[in-house]
């Protein structure tokens, strides 16, 4: 996409190249890295995001996530999906949905609109009645659920925590996760083992890597 040569790390509200005419300068916002990230990286990934009702969504988190996955963010608010996929459309960057609360639905309406689909779909806190279960699409997925989401028929994982720590407790997980996955290639980098042992390097590796992509 041109318009957008950012850290890693970036998130933007709304469409981030100007000139685009779905979308007015005031609905766009740039928060920009820490100074340590003093070169100018070109993002090879997005992650677009959909915030819930009344705007609810953790800025700071999904920042956080971001980081993590070394891409830059674009969020819209829930009702947004044209524009989304207006965005998506303008460009062949990968990307990721990403959809917290509201979010979620927004999600599952950009799936069935889109002509290119992500590489990745993460919801958080989806309602126990919206459909999440992306396995039609051929899309890599996790959904995290609380409280709202018992009841729901779509696979995912159930976390006992209060629907605004939602994020919070997402991000700690898939950077645990990640940590665990890192020791393993450590250790089988170090030992050096390969095919005696039907639990291969690359199978150990899979098993954990799912866990948090």
């Amino acid at each position: 996409m041109r318009g957008l040569s950012a850290h890693p790390g970036k998130m933007m509200v709304g469409k981030p190249a100007q000139g685009f005419e779905s979308l007015t300068l005031c609905q766009i916002v740039v928060f920009i890295l820490l100074s340590f990230h003093s070169s100018v990286f070109s993002c090879e990934m997005d992650v677009i995001a959909f915030k819930g009702i009344n705007g609810e969504f953790n800025e700071q988190e999904f920042y956080r996530y971001i980081n993590f996955r070394s891409a830059c963010g674009i969020v819209f608010d829930w009702r947004d999906t044209r524009k989304a996929v207006s965005y998506i459309s303008s460009t062949d960057r990968p990307y990721q949905l990403y959809g917290f609360s509201k979010g979620a639905e927004s999600v599952g309406n950009v799936m069935k609109k889109v002509k290119r689909y992500p590489v990745y779909i993460l919801t958080i806190g989806a309602w126990k009645t919206v459909d999440v279960d992306f396995r039609k699409y051929g899309v890599r997925f996790h959904n995290y659920f609380d409280a709202s989401g018992i009841g729901q028929k779509s696979p995912g994982i159930f976390l006992n925590v209060p629907h605004s720590d939602m994020q919070e407790r997402v991000n700690n997980l898939l950077e645990k996760n990640a940590g665990v996955a890192q020791l393993v290639e450590h250790f089988l980098a170090k030992e050096d083992v390969t095919g005696s042992n039907p639990v291969t390097r690359s199978s150990i590796l899979i098993a954990e890597i799912t866990l948090d992509n």
